[in-house]
């Protein structure tokens, strides 16, 4: 686990070469909408100079090796070009996580922003900043690359992931006063800023141990002891049915269900009956509309 790789680092001495690894493999697809007409070369060099900026960068002091960086996909779909450096359209934003002593990965955050806005042109330079508004794309990267980090951080300590979520905060607090969509409370119900807002909500804090219960004492155990493991994912859904209870609205339970609910159907496929239908009992309560895919786990 990373952080035992940390720990080792000062305990063996490995050295520094074992910091020089980037924390992040991220795919950039950078896509024109059916209909989108003009030159899309602009849009192969776009995705060419992400892939570098958010590849070859540290994003953290702490230490990867290189099989350890965290997979992830940044998907932009280009639907419209005010001008020629201008750019709107959706991005889908997913990471993963390898599940411990498996081949398997974890689809462990999937976020879709409605709110695309951009401008550029090739070959211009990309600046990294966190307390300065610079534009509009940059500032979209950083925040999303600081929120994958602060998931992942969050399912192998619990509540890990904060200092990740300030950071991201403090990019969220500078691109605001630019008045780009998806950045302020009045943009939306669904955007970046409420799923900011939720994970720094100190009222919400629950759903974060939810995902590192999720993972930590119940993926990660899996390999060895398979029904410890998933009666651990059972007591965390049962936390989130109470917390959905209480904060129905939250939106961090819709990004939580987007993300698991094929893996949590695919998990208790195996289990007792009785599993099942405590699972069924309580994801029909929390993500009624997607009944269908809970259902599955009776198909023979």
């Amino acid at each position: 686990m990373r952080y035992f790789i940390i720990i080792s680092v000062f305990l063996f001495g490995w050295g520094f070469s074992l910091l020089s690894a980037q924390e992040l493999d991220i795919r950039v697809s950078v896509q024109a909408a059916p209909g989108l007409s003009g030159d899309q070369s602009v849009l192969k060099q776009l995705e060419q100079d992400l892939t570098q900026y958010i590849n070859n960068r540290r994003w953290t002091e702490d230490a990867f090796k290189a099989e350890e960086r965290i997979h992830g996909t940044l998907t932009f779909i280009i639907t419209n070009r005010p001008a020629l450096d201008e750019f709107t359209g959706t991005l889908q934003v997913q990471s993963f996580r390898p599940v411990y002593n498996s081949s398997y990965e974890s689809l462990l955050l999937t976020f879709n922003d409605q709110d695309l806005a951009f401008k550029y042109l090739p070959q211009q330079a990309l600046e990294y900043s966190e307390n300065a508004y610079t534009s509009n794309l940059t500032s979209l990267v950083n925040f999303y690359m600081l929120m994958i980090l602060g998931f992942d951080y969050d399912s192998y300590a619990l509540s890990g992931g904060s200092p990740f979520f300030i950071r991201a905060q403090n990019i969220q607090n500078a691109a605001a006063s630019a008045q780009q969509k998806g950045w302020n409370f009045s943009d939306g119900t669904r955007t970046r800023y409420w799923l900011l807002e939720n994970m720094i909500n100190n009222t919400l804090k629950d759903v974060r141990k939810i995902n590192y219960d999720f993972h930590r004492k119940g993926l990660d155990q899996m390999s060895e002891k398979l029904e410890d493991g998933r009666k651990a994912v059972l007591e965390s859904l049962i936390v989130l049915q109470k917390f959905y209870k209480q904060n129905p609205q939250a939106y961090i339970i819709r990004i939580f269900c987007d993300t698991k609910k094929i893996e949590i159907a695919d998990i208790f496929k195996s289990a007792s009956d009785e599993q099942k239908r405590q699972m069924l009992n309580i994801m029909s309560e929390v993500d009624p509309s997607n009944l269908g895919i809970y259902n599955r786990v009776f198909n023979k």
